[in-house]
């Protein structure tokens, strides 16, 4: 799981002075925003305070309405006073809901054009990090895919030689066995071309478990059944700890 939490960790640090990523959404904040209006933060915190009344003020009575809009509120303490303030994370939705009321302030356009600028050459900047990222898992993968197969032919011959008469079958049924416990099948058809670079890892890591596993236990001369099922439990021990399907999902 190591060059996963890698690849989520260096997503995390991408920024610059308006601008950061966090779970693969860019936020600014209302501390940044403040300073670029040359405004205290305290009064700019009252504005987005009654952005977010009306916010929570729409929609019918008992059903909260969906809005793309993120005001997250959280603290910071100061380096030298150590007294803590309330400020919000920003994502771009809720900043160009915010823009419709800087007109009250003298630097408004300003301040708005840098800081749209600013999320619009993050997403380039996000987007060209996961092209390159999903070309480089994708080799990697295949890299990995050819040695699990190779394996897979040393098992089939090891099953034969224990008198399997269907031992052919094992490289579908290895490869099945994978996509079934990460829930990566769909109709029945594997779905690996429409993974993003963080599934691609995935599925390489649980490739790699099974290539481990068919090598330790062929060494200490288990039967082939017993193998297969012991690659079953711990490809199904593997998955417990991913998202589950829907998030798949979102994260294509």
């Amino acid at each position: 799981m190591y060059i996963i939490d890698m690849y989520f960790n260096y997503l995390y640090m991408l920024q610059n002075d308006l601008v950061q990523v966090m779970n693969w959404e860019i936020f600014t904040t209302s501390k940044i925003i403040a300073e670029k209006l040359e405004v205290p933060h305290k009064n700019f915190l009252r504005t987005i305070e009654k952005i977010i009344s009306r916010k929570e003020n729409l929609g019918a009575p008992g059903r909260t309405p969906k809005f793309p809009q993120k005001f997250i509120k959280t603290t910071f303490e100061h380096w030298k006073t150590k007294i803590k303030y309330d400020w919000y994370l920003i994502n771009e939705p809720a900043f160009v809901k915010i823009v419709m009321q800087l007109s009250q302030y003298k630097k408004a356009d300003i301040v708005q054009d840098e800081i749209i600028q600013a999320f619009f050459e993050m997403k380039q900047i996000i987007l060209q990090k996961q092209n390159a990222s999903w070309i480089e898992s994708r080799n990697q993968w295949k890299e990995i895919r050819k040695q699990e197969t190779d394996k897979i032919k040393e098992f089939v011959d090891y099953a034969t030689k224990q008198w399997s008469t269907k031992a052919q079958f094992y490289y579908s049924n290895m490869t099945k066995l994978t996509y079934k416990a990460l829930e990566l099948l769909w109709n029945n058809q594997p779905i690996r071309d429409t993974l993003n670079s963080i599934w691609l890892w995935m599925l390489w890591v649980a490739e790699i478990k099974v290539l481990q596993c068919l090598e330790r236990w062929m060494k200490d001369w288990l039967h082939y059944k017993e193998i297969y099922l012991l690659a079953k439990q711990e490809l199904e021990e593997f998955a417990k700890i991913l998202p589950k399907f829907e998030t798949k999902l979102q994260l294509n």
